[in-house]
């Protein structure tokens, strides 16, 4: 994708800068991303289908697989652990010891899975990202991307 147009355009000059500075190998993630399916369309389907991508492959969402982990959250945890979300707990713990942030933790059987952009653009086969992430990986330069 850099060699296509030397020297030229934006997404040349983003490449470089990210080559330069090893945003590449920041912040990997676990290599699975989850996506739930975003934006539903009006025949009911989704604009960027619903999946579970590891390794390249796509396999399907088991939806009752999902939990939210609180355990770094500023937010109480349920006595039973990680909860779907449809049953999930969501009170703020303000002072609880080891927390850093107010979002929950998405797992799917109880594994870390990454959710987001990236995550609807390799669910969707988008050419860029895919051939970004199988020769980078998932890090911060594929999330930028």
């Amino acid at each position: 994708w850099r060699a296509a147009a030397p020297g030229r355009g934006d997404l040349r000059l983003w490449l470089d800068i990210a080559s330069d500075l090893g945003l590449a190998t920041l912040g990997p993630g676990p290599g699975r991303l989850l996506g739930y399916g975003g934006f539903v369309q009006p025949d009911g389907g989704h604009a960027f289908p619903p999946g579970v991508w590891e390794d390249g492959r796509i396999a399907p969402l088991d939806l009752a697989t999902i939990t939210e982990d609180a355990t770094h959250a500023w937010l109480a945890d349920a006595p039973e652990g990680a909860l779907h979300p449809s049953v999930g707990l969501t009170r703020p713990d303000a002072d609880k010891p080891g927390g850093y942030t107010w979002n929950k933790a998405p797992r799917l059987a109880g594994r870390v899975v990454e959710t987001g952009a990236l995550a609807r653009q390799l669910l969707a086969g988008q050419p860029l990202v895919t051939d970004f992430v199988a020769r980078h990986g998932c890090g911060v330069a594929a999330r930028v991307l």
